[in-house]
């Protein structure tokens, strides 16, 4: 959980499970800042724009990742980006926000549901729901932007919305790790944590590549010993079942 200020928020991409639900933020104020002409405009340069951003933070890391830096990766000019949105934190909003679209697309994509009759079939559907979404290279770039916008208490309601929404995205993955155990409901806790220790393992893939730049030698390993431990956790519940 990050603080913004006197409120707390649950950072959306650093943790699992347990999910709280929206902060107490008193009344509502109007604090939408530096709204931009081109904000929402699927233009090819703004999408190349939220690329860039993300390539930035693995080429240069995140506190040097400079507005301008970000524009020279895109190909365009900081008066561009100013056009597409307006302030460097709607920018990086912009990806958190793609992060978390993606994810939900994944999830619809299920219909709400792990297909497959036997236990490994439907974790094979789970843990490609998992590596899809958290295991890529750059994933590290949006989890540090998470932390960054979790963090500042000036940041806008927009911004504050998004984690929040994206709580709801993480308890939709929780409820999806649940069905694991087939005809056995799984307890929330139970779910939450097999979600936890799968984005975990997701995490440890993406940050071997992004920090060191090589092959994950452990993934295969730890792939299946997190299989093997989830199975004996189903096969426990559904021995007290």
């Amino acid at each position: 959980m990050v603080r913004q200020g006197s409120r707390s928020v649950q950072s959306p991409l650093v943790t699992g499970g347990a999910t709280p639900g929206p902060a107490s933020r008193g009344p509502a104020t109007s604090r939408r800042r530096g709204a931009a002409k081109g904000n929402g405009d699927p233009s090819p340069t703004r999408e190349r724009v939220i690329a860039a951003a993300l390539d930035a933070i693995h080429t240069y890391g995140y506190r040097h990742a400079t507005s301008n830096k970000i524009a020279h990766h895109a190909g365009v000019t900081w008066g561009v980006i100013q056009y597409y949105f307006g302030t460097r934190e709607r920018l990086l909003l912009a990806v958190l926000t793609q992060a978390i679209d993606d994810v939900e697309r994944r999830i619809d994509a299920l219909d709400g549901l792990l297909p497959g009759t036997t236990f490994d079939e439907r974790y094979d559907a789970w843990e490609s729901l998992v590596l899809d979404s958290f295991g890529y290279t750059l994933f590290p770039g949006v989890v540090q932007i998470a932390l960054d916008l979790g963090r500042d208490p000036t940041v806008g309601d927009e911004t504050i919305a998004e984690l929040e929404r994206y709580n709801e995205t993480i308890r939709r993955l929780a409820d999806l790790a649940a069905q694991l155990g087939g005809e056995v409901k799984l307890s929330p806790a139970l779910g939450d944590y097999i979600y936890w220790s799968s984005w975990s393992s997701a995490l440890a893939h993406s940050m071997n590549v992004y920090l060191m730049d090589t092959e994950d030698v452990l993934a295969d390993s730890r792939r299946q010993s997190l299989r093997a431990a989830t199975a004996a956790l189903v096969a426990d519940a559904a021995a007290r079942h």
